[in-house]
């Protein structure tokens, strides 16, 4: 038998369901009736992701068997020119 409660002081603890012989049926914990099953762990939802650009410097991958240099940022899009400045210092530095 499984505690339920994800409040409960046991589930608190460690992240896993107190477990109970059969014959209790309510959890000495918090309370909650004990259930046969642990349903399984559901994947934490995941935060969105902020908004972003993709800023591409226009140089591409070459079929010669090597590459050349290129560089591909994903950044916040509230800092979208900065990296654009940045690419572009970059550049003059080469």
């Amino acid at each position: 038998m499984y505690c339920p409660n994800h409040e409960c002081p046991d589930f608190q603890e460690d992240g896993v369901p107190g477990e109970y012989v059969d014959t209790v049926s309510v959890c000495p914990k918090c309370g909650a009736v004990l259930v046969a099953e642990w349903p399984p762990a559901q994947p934490p939802e995941e935060p969105p992701l902020p908004a972003s650009a993709d800023i591409d410097d226009g140089r591409d991958f070459e079929d010669r068997g090597g590459m050349q240099p290129c560089t591909r940022l994903l950044v916040p899009e509230s800092q979208s020119a900065r990296a654009i400045v940045v690419l572009r210092e970059t550049e003059t530095r080469v």
